[in-house]
């Protein structure tokens, strides 16, 4: 099996407390369904909260009744060696990921850092679990949240390149008994820009967080509420749009969502530890999420991720989303038109220009461009952000509450430039 060649800075990690995991150690193993990885530092730099105080639990979830298991087999890695980034520089990232993680009382990180189409640094800190101190590494898997519009979106628009829908589609001609549909484009859903109610702010959903639900259930909750604001005339994130736009996936595929991210990228992509399926949770690589709360971290109370569906249901690792990255950047995910609209700049009706595109948000770093979505789950955040100029993007990911990682992306993009 491949090698992914991870740099390693081994005395400035044990005096931090964190682990640069050789590929060897996690290599994927389909004979064994496994991954075994050396025990982290007992000098892990956490809270001290103490995980033996911590009530065991994890969370546990469901698949969309529409959903297939997306097989994993042995993570494959770039044939030649990666590059890797300067010692001095790697040093300072691993400092800084090692006082956030102190600092924002996480249990664990994981970060990727591509560059050219090729992942150059790749770490892990802390704990994916604190219960069994397993700890945390390139090949964690957590829940990804809103970073789930990536894919999602560019279903959509390979469908679109495909000849099989248009974007500036009325949602009626795929989903013809939802209201307001006649009124709403696929542009609109895209962009969040349809005034279409959000499902996470109904008392159905804060009601039934636990339960196992449809697609069509997730709509049933906002079946009666009138639209916020006419299509096209303002920006409002509402995760319902993208629930919409996997039913239209699923109707022009003629597959599940599941089933059409795994044909259309997980494989052709060897993303093979992402996934929307709820098993994938069980899977011995995923992290238990966490908050802090009263002065500990304890297991977050979770959200089925059947409620997160095209929205928010996948999970994956900081390898797979910085590969992810790497191939969008590259036009093996998209061809250049479709993929200048999902990095594009969304324009309201009166002509107003927005920063942001089909499930990401343009931004400035250091008179930089770039684009970063943030993902939330109970429990887990997720940071993805790419700099199409410079060719580099910087994934972060957690199994923290709350965590916002844009600040240490940026400083990292400064520190891997």
């Amino acid at each position: 099996m491949g090698q992914v060649r991870i740099a390693a800075i081994a005395a400035a990690l044990c005096m931090l407390g964190m682990r640069s995991v050789p590929a060897a150690a996690w290599s994927f193993s389909a004979a064994q369904g496994n991954r075994s990885a050396p025990s982290p530092s007992p000098t892990a730099t956490l809270p001290a909260t103490g995980a033996s105080s911590l009530p065991s639990a994890s969370p546990t979830s469901a698949p969309h009744r529409t959903a297939q298991p997306l097989p994993r087999s042995a993570i494959q890695p770039s044939a030649s060696p990666a590059p890797t980034l300067a010692p001095d520089r790697i040093r300072q990232i691993d400092t800084l990921a090692a006082r956030e993680l102190a600092s924002r009382h996480l249990p664990g990180m994981s970060l990727a850092i591509a560059r050219n189409g090729t992942v150059v640094y790749a770490n892990g800190y802390g704990y994916r679990n604190l219960e069994s101190r397993l700890g945390a590494d390139p090949a964690t898997v957590y829940e990804i949240g809103a970073v789930t519009e990536q894919f999602t979106a560019a279903g959509i628009l390979l469908l679109a390149q495909d000849g099989k829908l248009s974007i500036d589609d009325r949602l009626s001609k795929y989903i013809p008994d939802f209201p307001h549909a006649s009124d709403v484009t696929l542009r609109n859903l895209l962009a969040h820009t349809s005034g279409i109610h959000s499902y996470t702010a109904t008392a159905e959903y804060k009601r039934r967080q636990l339960d196992q639900v449809t697609a069509a259930e997730i709509l049933a909750t906002v079946r009666n509420a009138p639209l916020d604001f006419a299509p096209g005339t303002r920006f409002a994130p509402s995760p319902t749009d993208y629930i919409l736009l996997g039913l239209v996936i699923e109707k022009v595929s003629a597959e599940s969502y599941g089933e059409f991210l795994y044909d259309r990228f997980v494989k052709s992509l060897s993303l093979n530890a992402t996934a929307y399926n709820g098993s994938a949770t069980q899977s011995p690589e995923f992290a238990t999420g966490y908050a802090y709360t009263n002065g500990r971290l304890r297991p977050a109370t979770p959200i089925d991720l059947a409620w997160g569906y095209s929205a928010a249901g996948l999970v994956s690792t900081a390898l797979d989303l910085a590969a992810w990255d790497a191939a969008l950047e590259n036009g093996k995910v998209l061809a250049a038109g479709a993929r200048a609209s999902l990095f594009g700049r969304t324009v309201l009706a009166d002509g107003t220009p927005l920063g942001y595109g089909f499930g990401v948000n343009g931004i400035s770093v250091d008179g930089r461009p770039a684009f970063e979505e943030r993902g939330s789950r109970p429990g887990f955040s997720v940071q993805n952000m790419t700099f199409p100029a410079d060719r580099l993007s910087v994934v972060i990911m957690t199994n923290g509450d709350g965590f916002d990682g844009s600040p240490l992306a940026k400083r990292i993009f400064s520190l891997a430039r």
